[in-house]
């Protein structure tokens, strides 16, 4: 089993469980502002697959590089999720989101 799959596989059953980890509390959180319209914007060093790999909200497919944002599609009338990597420093990110 690939690293994808045990990931998916662990969210399903602690979802069904009721019993989420920090990551998919983090992810059903954003999860519910989108489903509420509102757009979530996140940039930062790793924040796609997150720090110590704990979020996951973009998912890579390895033989392509294509990615695969796993809070795209909740709803006909979510609000966008934008995530991007940038660097670490507080000038990469002052200039990333002023540009």
């Amino acid at each position: 089993m690939n690293k994808i799959d045990r990931i998916l596989k662990s969210s399903k059953a602690m979802w069904e469980s009721g019993k989420l980890d920090w990551a998919l509390g983090e992810l059903s959180a954003y999860g519910s502002l989108l489903l509420e319209g509102n757009d979530v914007r996140l940039s930062g060093q790793d924040v796609k697959r997150g720090t110590f790999s704990h979020r996951h909200a973009v998912l890579t497919e390895i033989g392509t590089g294509r990615e695969y944002n796993r809070l795209d599609g909740l709803g006909e009338k979510q609000g966008k999720f934008r995530i991007f990597n940038s660097l670490l420093s507080e000038y990469a990110v002052l200039g990333f989101e002023y540009g």
